[in-house]
């Protein structure tokens, strides 16, 4: 069964009764999809329902990169415009984020 981003973000019933998605609405307008088995948050979306037609075209979603398969990372959709939290991060993958796969290895 195929899905589009808009039933998974929405946890529309055939995602959430076929898969381990599951949607929680943590504030107004405010979704937290996160996987109903493991528990690992997945995405947080906040859906204006009151933003333009424009607005609403190119809303946001923050993604859990960490949980995305491999082969989801190279979609060119999913190239990150923003990065958050990092100042509050776990040192070595702040370190991993600004300098890249060098800052793994020791000298």
């Amino acid at each position: 069964m195929e899905f589009n981003t808009r039933d998974v973000l929405n946890g529309e019933k055939h995602v959430v009764e076929s898969t381990y998605v599951r949607v929680f609405e943590s504030s107004k307008d405010t979704k937290r999809i996160f996987c109903g088995k493991c528990g690992t948050n997945l995405t947080l979306w906040h859906d204006d329902k009151e933003a333009t037609a424009e607005e609403r075209r190119v809303q946001k979603v923050d993604i859990a990169f960490g949980s995305l398969d491999p082969e989801y990372l190279e979609w060119e959709a999913l190239k990150p415009v923003v990065s958050g939290y990092e100042s509050s991060g776990i040192g070595w993958v702040r370190k991993l984020v600004k300098e890249g796969e060098k800052s793994l290895y020791q000298e």
